[in-house]
């Protein structure tokens, strides 16, 4: 992600730390592509959505 969308995210709020953690309480987790897996790919709830670079940054308005 560029700077402008991580300052664009922190100013409505959102956690956008990369090196932020994940949990069963993360709403949205984006991942470089779908089917990515990593330690913050499982430690995600049932209703975390998972979506990859692409499709966050065409609709981010939709996620946030």
């Amino acid at each position: 992600p560029t700077d402008e969308m991580i300052n664009y995210l922190v100013s409505k709020g959102c956690d956008a730390r990369a090196e932020g953690g994940t949990s069963k309480n993360t709403d949205v987790l984006v991942v470089p592509y779908i089917g990515f897996s990593s330690s913050k790919t499982s430690r995600v709830g049932e209703n975390t959505v998972i979506v990859d670079m692409a499709e966050f940054s065409n609709n981010m308005d939709k996620y946030i």
